[in-house]
């Protein structure tokens, strides 16, 4: 492969590139494999697109693997560098050959491990569906040759196939009943009890198997190194993929398409994210993981320097992809557009349908009636705002102000939200405002209206009908508290702040909100939780700092948010897949029992005594006690210990 005058990269560190770029574990002795079958240029490239994956930074070069073929630049990104040199995955096959051919490319052991690893992979694969046969599978005998396996678990029975595969007999019996198996599948795909397998790959893989082969050597003990680093390309891949959670990717570019400041966004990630990880998240290679925590996005790849993002280096990138359409991809940017387009339309086919029949306009009267209040109208499956109220709403809770007609009125600023957002909009509201709401009940022909007073108004209800229930105008007690010390406002938060949290945490609907809805719905049940708290307290002193000082109903609020919510959320949500494993790998707290643990079930992870042996070894129990997950929290489950073997066995 000759490398064109007009980039600047010399062939060493092109051949670098593909000797330690792919990300693929074992990559060389794959790609070996396939040179030895004497395959044909435009086959091997074909594997080398699907081995070489994500980027790599391998010594002043950055590398980007698409489907054109291997993007090198001197930049920090080679995915979108226009200038980049790109050579084709034809160019790349035929200068590893030339490198297999000069004992370059790869070890001598590589070298003769490269058929054996081939062979290990099928025999992987072929285990794999056969422990995923169904009960009807079994039962009409198909692969019966796999039937005779001495081996006790995977690895002692993927060891025995991956020999038994050298035999040519074997593989000619092995490829009749598998032709006869994959056949009835094509017709019955309940034969198999999942459905992640690839047949016809591990037909073309038994195939590859009987081809001729040819040999390479090599002097190499060790192939040429060089530095690595975490490519600019991989980190704006493994942010792009959001925050882990379902939904996750679209929530953070939606709330970054709207108004927010910096530290609004910061909050945002900080809260989405939580606290967490997982592994191959750098294109995809082993040994490499992202983890995040209170402090940022930690990013490691083995034999590349660790890389760290605080929240706010992390936001002002996600802002940047975003400009520059690299967040979400095509499809993903087709799918928003055309949600936010019925969205659009739905909300406007909506307002359409219900403009008001003047028989049924009570509005006027209900605004004549409480002046002064902000009124929440109810049209249908809406609540509408008209005229100031309508603009004092949009502005504060960030709604869409539009006009429409109103019977004797003309057109008036308007505005909107769906009915099941109401004690969301209702509590906002109350910050600040009275709420009057003019509703019709489910199932009811007559209009019903009922007043809510703001907090500040609420807390000095409670305290007037302190006062008159035990005939005294307060004044006392507060004489009596300055006579002796004024409490400082840090005092007296830490005095009340247990009280209220004790009554916060068992709050019914803050809970449900902490578990089953997202984390601004959570705060905002959390904000009318510690309301409740207070004005239900029947302190005095307690309702009274509430009302008059903003300084600690402010700090009231945001600790007790702060505090409360991670452990709700945890203790409450529903349980995941990721909870059942995050139980499992904690174990029993004891290093040495999960060990032990390891070491065991290599030898008998798929005996069935060996459930019996995990209950044991846990607490010491005879396996009639269930594994529990989650046990202090309803939304917990126990699993009983042959499910456990079979989970670690996977894990």
């Amino acid at each position: 492969m000759k490398t064109s005058s007009a980039f600047s990269f010399a062939q060493a560190d092109i051949d670098h590139v593909l000797r330690l770029g792919g990300n693929t574990y074992r990559q060389r002795e794959r790609i070996v494999a396939a040179f030895e079958e004497q395959k044909s240029t435009t086959e091997i490239a074909d594997t080398l697109k699907t081995l070489y994956h994500g980027g790599n930074g391998i010594g002043s070069i950055t590398a980007w693997y698409a489907e054109d073929g291997i993007h090198l630049s001197h930049g920090k990104t080679a995915r979108y560098d226009k200038s980049a040199q790109v050579i084709s995955w034809e160019s790349a096959a035929e200068r590893i050959g030339q490198l297999l051919q000069d004992g370059q490319f790869a070890t001598n052991v590589e070298l003769a491990e490269a058929a054996g690893y081939e062979r290990s992979l099928l025999a992987e694969k072929f285990w794999n569906l056969y422990h995923d046969f169904s009960e009807e599978a079994r039962e009409a005998g198909y692969l019966p040759i796999l039937s005779n396996n001495p081996g006790r678990g995977f690895p002692e029975e993927s060891a025995w196939l991956t020999e038994q595969l050298k035999s040519p007999e074997f593989r000619q019996n092995l490829a009749e009943e598998y032709a006869a198996f994959w056949t009835a599948y094509q017709q019955d795909r309940d034969l198999l009890r999942f459905h992640y397998h690839k047949p016809k790959e591990i037909w073309e893989n038994l195939q590859d198997l009987s081809l001729p082969r040819t040999t390479f050597t090599s002097q190499l003990t060790e192939v040429p190194s060089v530095k690595q680093f975490i490519s600019e390309d991989e980190i704006d891949a493994a942010m792009t993929r959001g925050s882990g959670f379902e939904g996750g990717k679209g929530r953070v570019f939606t709330f970054f398409q709207e108004p927010h400041t910096d530290k609004e966004k910061v909050d945002f990630l900080k809260h989405k994210y939580g606290i967490g990880g997982h592994s191959h998240a750098l294109s995809g290679a082993m040994k490499s993981d992202e983890s995040h925590d209170g402090k940022g996005l930690h990013y490691k790849k083995d034999g590349c320097p660790d890389v760290h993002f605080t929240w706010e280096k992390v936001a002002k990138r996600i802002t940047d992809l975003i400009q520059k359409g690299r967040y979400l991809t095509e499809q993903e940017q087709a799918e928003y557009d055309k949600i936010q387009a019925e969205k659009a339309l739905a909300e406007e086919d909506a307002l359409q349908a219900q403009q008001p029949d003047p028989a049924v306009w009570e509005y006027n009267g209900v605004k004549e009636r409480h002046p002064d209040d902000i009124i929440l109208y109810q049209m249908g499956d809406f609540f509408e705002l008209y005229g100031e109220d309508a603009k004092t709403a949009a502005a504060e809770l960030d709604l869409n102000l539009t006009t429409r007609a109103i019977p004797g009125g003309g057109r008036v600023e308007m505005c909107g939200f769906p009915a099941n957002r109401l004690e969301q909009v209702v509590e906002q509201l109350r910050d600040k405002h009275d709420v009057t709401i003019s509703a019709v009940p489910k199932g009811g022909r007559e209009r019903q209206e009922y007043s809510m007073p703001s907090i500040d108004h609420e807390a000095e209800q409670h305290i007037n009908a302190q006062e008159a229930e035990f005939g005294a105008d307060g004044t006392r007690v507060f004489q009596e508290t300055e006579a002796a010390a004024a409490p400082t406002i840090r005092e007296l938060h830490e005095q009340y702040k247990p009280i209220v949290l004790a009554a916060v945490m068992e709050d019914v609907p803050y809970r449900n909100a902490c578990g089953h809805s997202d984390h601004e719905n959570a705060v905002i049940e959390g904000n009318a939780a510690i309301r409740r708290a207070v004005l239900g307290s029947g302190n005095m002193e307690l309702l009274r700092l509430y009302s008059d000082t903003p300084e600690f109903r402010q700090r009231l609020h945001r600790e007790i948010i702060d505090e409360t919510y991670p452990k709700l959320h945890e203790l409450l949500h529903p349980l995941t897949d990721n909870d059942i494993d995050k139980a499992i790998q904690d174990w029993n707290g004891k290093i040495e029992s999960k060990h032990a643990v390891v070491r065991y079930m290599e030898k008998h992870g798929r005996e069935k005594d060996t459930a019996a042996w995990l209950a044991h070894e846990f607490d010491g129990g005879d396996g009639k006690t269930p594994f529990s997950v989650r046990p202090e929290s309803p939304e917990g489950t126990v699993l009983p210990w042959p499910k456990v073997q079979r989970r670690i066995a996977q894990l």
